[in-house]
């Protein structure tokens, strides 16, 4: 087995892209839209778009094809700039606060790239000192975020458009050993000159600290190309100065000097021409199916194996399609947040498709047509629904907000989007209501909320909390039994963390 051709020219046309090797050699046949899905589930876009333009216009991608790119490109410089703005800002906030902040991962990897937008960041990581969690959220509040929830290590923050920021208040969780290692951190790290309470780490601390979160995801179930990528760039920059005795000490401490040598051989397999063996293919295999972060699907497939195998076995992974279908733009508030998630899935292509909805006339025939697909936020990319064929695509999961099919008096979507049609072209129909039910009505007074076409074609309903839902299924029940149908099943459908979270029905 030895490194499939798709992924080779995936890496080569990193390594060109970067300004590091010259250009990958195309196949007319190449496959540029499964390429792309590569490329999101991975994020690196806009690593690889410098490169795809500067490609002859003949082996260009196609038109279609191009335009992802460039607008996944075009976002992550609005995305850098504001992160790197609101970076200075919060790190301001806390050095006039008097509150002990140490930046850690992509922060500081950004400036190996030959420009920053390259390296895609979600979030900003910023570890604080022990005690002091009230005092940052106050910070944070008072700069406009909110706290979108808590886990064991860290705390999110969000503001608008897309800011996250992860507060962390150990460095790694999840693992006795390095939590030990790092419960010093403090005492190593050193002050930012001119600063009192901003911290930074030595670049020997912080490539062991890159190999030791670089592990935690790979034993979750990967960690992906941009991990590879940032350990090669790195250690490229900084091989001639770094204590590399200190480091290879350090990290035989934490027990992780074979994984990062293993890595460090798989960065020469890919980027330095080391001669390819059966073992890095097959490491190969499992990192491009990892995604960002890692899969589930590889979790499991690490921890049947015995851990003294040196082999994985991968799996195919597989992408979801999500499209999108508002009619009205004052009603996408009612999607979004499912978009946003779905948007934010590197396992999934999520489309936004508004489409034209009818006045209806009083006899009932279609009236003025109407389309909004202009009046929608910004931030929100926009497909032409005249260039979306959803019989050909099939997508796997079809979101709609319409609950009334040719039912409604007063308006119609376009005939051929009425949910008794989307649900011959997709395994799941999701019906989202764009209102809101008072719980505390009778099950008749809500009824002409739930016996309408969407709930009743829908694979999938999503309503507003468990009383609602509970009245859904009763008034369902009855319907079923009283007109002789089977009374289908109402457990949830997963698929995907993001999609499982806010189903209610």
């Amino acid at each position: 087995m030895m490194i499939k051709r798709e992924w080779r020219q995936l890496l080569e046309m990193i390594k060109f892209s970067l300004g590091k090797g010259k250009a990958p050699e195309l196949r007319v046949e190449t496959d540029w839209g499964k390429f792309y899905r590569i490329c999101k589930f991975h994020k690196i876009q806009s690593m690889v778009c410098p490169g795809i333009q500067k490609l002859p216009k003949e082996q260009q991608p196609p038109e279609e094809i191009l335009k992802k790119f460039q607008e996944a490109e075009s976002m992550e410089i609005a995305r850098d700039a504001v992160q790197a703005f609101s970076q200075e800002e919060l790190l301001e906030a806390f050095e006039k606060e008097g509150i002990s902040v140490l930046p850690l991962k992509g922060i500081l990897m950004k400036r190996f790239y030959p420009v920053t937008s390259m390296r895609m960041m979600a979030d900003l990581d910023i570890l604080y000192e022990t005690g002091r969690g009230k005092e940052v959220e106050a910070v944070l509040t008072d700069l406009g975020y909110y706290c979108d929830h808590r886990d064991s290590h860290h705390d999110v923050f969000f503001r608008k458009p897309f800011m996250n920021i992860e507060m962390h208040h150990c460095m790694i969780g999840e693992n006795s050993l390095l939590d030990a290692y790092y419960e010093d951190i403090w005492k190593r790290a050193r002050q930012e000159e001119g600063k009192s309470h901003i911290y930074r780490l030595s670049w020997e601390d912080f490539y062991i600290f890159m190999i030791a979160h670089m592990a935690k995801h790979f034993q979750g179930g990967g960690c992906g190309i941009r991990s590879i990528v940032d350990m090669w760039l790195f250690s490229d920059r900084m091989k001639e100065s770094l204590d590399w005795d200190y480091v290879r000490k350090e990290l035989e401490k934490i027990e992780l000097a074979q994984f990062e040598r293993c890595m460090c051989d798989l960065v020469s397999v890919w980027f330095e021409e080391k001669a390819e063996t059966e073992f890095y293919a097959q490491l190969t295999e499992l990192l491009m199916q990892s995604g960002i972060y890692g899969t589930i699907t590889n979790y499991n497939i690490q921890h049947v194996a015995e851990v003294d195998k040196r082999v994985w076995k991968g799996q195919i992974k597989v992408w979801m399609e999500a499209i999108f279908l508002p009619y009205k733009a004052s009603m996408w508030d009612s999607l979004e947040s499912v978009w946003k998630a779905a948007d934010a899935d590197p396992e999934c292509d999520a489309y936004v498709i508004p489409i034209p909805y009818y006045d209806k006339n009083p006899d009932g025939t279609l009236g003025a047509v109407h389309y909004e697909g202009d009046m929608y936020p910004d931030y929100v990319p926009i497909t032409d629904y005249k260039t979306y064929d959803i019989e050909k695509r099939k997508p796997d999961v079809i979101f709609i907000h319409n609950p009334y099919d040719e039912c409604n008096y007063v308006t119609s979507v376009e005939p051929r989007y009425y949910s008794k049609k989307l649900a011959n072209y997709t395994n799941c129909l999701v019906y989202i209501p764009y209102f809101v039910i008072d719980e505390n009505r009778k099950l008749d007074q809500i009824e002409h909320y739930v016996l309408t076409s969407a709930v009743i074609n829908a694979d999938v309903v999503v309503v507003q909390s468990d009383k609602v839902k509970e009245k859904y299924i009763e008034i369902l029940n009855k319907f079923y039994r009283e007109n002789g149908r089977e009374v289908p099943d109402f457990s949830n459908k997963n698929f995907g963390n993001w999609f499982a979270k806010i189903l209610m029905l």
